[in-house]
């Protein structure tokens, strides 16, 4: 995608996805230098206002869902750059959280109060699980939902100093496995000898594993991960402690942090 950033003698930046050969200053007038190939340095001088442009064109770029790769170069990142690097280096640089998109999303079990309509059109019939942004009440079918959600926990295992050196098999977005039941996951849990990278969702609770074989499962309850938990303990207790626990786990208030990597997440859902 070709990207062009826009400077001034003055000290104003712009910039467009339709690179112009020359262009003038709104507040100066003056003849700006136009960069297609900026420098990190430049890049780091741009505000939010134009932060906010190259995000929404950066939210256009495809990517390799097999290693999250970018298929295109997008200012200074080559294609085969993790997207999420990206996104963290967007989390760094920009200051407050963009307005237009945050909220929290959370998975409804028994879907709308009446039949709502996806924003990929497709319509949602009452008591069809679905995703609920509750701030702006945007609403998204079940497919769209998981795509959403599996970004913000692929993002969260990223991060992660252990879950990032997983390569046999590697950390992908097939290292996640959706379980419908309490005892289907405890039966996972028990069975142990994990690969590291391992993941299992239950509603919207997400257990990645951190050790290779071992059992210490990052835990991520919507898209904030809050506890590291040996699940083989816990099963010592009985299935009906583990149980429990599991369901307090669903109910299980947390302070989803807002720390500036937050406002780009927040931002994507």
């Amino acid at each position: 995608m070709r990207v062009g950033l826009y400077f001034c003698l003055c000290g104003e930046s712009y910039v467009s996805d339709t690179p112009f050969q020359s262009a003038s200053c709104l507040k100066c007038g003056g003849d700006l230098k136009i960069e297609l190939d900026p420098t990190m340095k430049q890049l780091s001088l741009l505000e939010d206002r134009q932060l906010e442009h190259l995000w929404k064109l950066f939210s256009k770029v495809t990517f390799d869902k097999n290693d999250e790769g970018i298929t295109e170069r997008f200012l200074i990142w080559l294609p085969t750059t993790n997207r999420f690097f990206i996104w963290l280096w967007f989390a760094k640089h920009y200051s407050g959280t963009f307005a237009n998109l945050p909220g929290k999303m959370s998975w409804q079990e028994h879907g709308t109060g009446g039949e709502a309509e996806c924003e990929c059109g497709q319509l949602i019939a009452t008591g069809t699980s679905c995703f609920f942004n509750h701030k702006n009440g945007k609403i998204f079918c079940e497919a769209c939902g998981k795509r959403i959600m599996m970004d913000l926990w692929l993002l969260e295992g990223y991060r992660n100093p252990w879950i990032r050196c997983a390569d046999d098999p590697p950390f992908t977005r097939d290292s996640f496995l959706v379980v419908k039941t309490i005892t289907e996951l405890m039966e996972k849990f028990r069975q142990g000898n994990c690969s590291l990278g391992q993941a299992f969702i239950y509603k919207n609770l997400v257990f990645i594993n951190q050790k290779d074989g071992g059992d210490e499962w990052l835990t991520i309850k919507d898209w904030c991960p809050f506890d590291s938990i040996s699940f083989k303990a816990v099963l010592k207790h009985g299935d009906n402690y583990t149980r429990q626990f599991i369901k307090e786990l669903l109910r299980y208030q947390i302070h989803y942090r807002k720390t500036p990597d937050y406002s780009i997440i927040e931002s994507f859902i």
